[in-house]
């Protein structure tokens, strides 16, 4: 009985060990204000990645799910991931003034959902966005090719920065 024991106790070891390695997935904070964002971004030179959505809407949950959650931890340090859901209600753009998620998507030509912004902490397009879900087969290298191509602008703009 206490040989059982021990290995009762041995498994659930074991098995708390391997799932403690598991990383549990972050939801995406969704944005009802920008301007903390964009403090945020601003003091620690990072790319803010926004994913724009619609309530109950199957391509947009793919994006989020299978592509920007994933990728989180990778993005640690260097941008923020937030998501607008794109309706009528009110929303506080960069410059404190109050908006709508839909005003704020068509400033920047976003008139399907999913896209995917990549703004610098003014609000300024750093990469070209990535508008619905045409091919999920190269969704990834597409959209790891936006961060990286947003990540070199950050660097080009803070060097400039620096050198005025």
């Amino acid at each position: 009985m206490a040989a059982r024991l021990l290995i009762v106790l041995a498994l659930l070891h074991s098995l708390a060990s391997a799932t403690a390695s598991v990383p549990i997935p972050v939801p995406i904070q969704v944005l009802d204000s920008l301007p903390e964002t964009a403090v945020h971004a601003r003091k620690n030179g990072l790319v803010t990645i926004i994913l724009l959505t619609l309530p109950d809407c199957s391509s947009c949950e793919y994006v989020k799910t299978r592509h920007l959650i994933p990728l989180q931890s990778s993005l640690e340090g260097k941008a923020l991931l937030r998501e607008i859901v794109l309706s009528d209600q009110p929303l506080v753009d960069y410059d404190g003034t109050t908006t709508t998620a839909e005003e704020f998507a068509q400033r920047y030509g976003a008139n399907f959902a999913p896209t995917v912004l990549f703004l610098d902490a003014d609000g300024k397009r750093l990469s070209k966005s990535l508008v619905g879900l045409s091919s999920r087969d190269f969704y990834g290298f597409y959209l790891e090719k936006s961060i990286d191509n947003s990540f070199k602008k950050m660097k080009q703009q803070s060097a400039s920065n620096h050198s005025t």
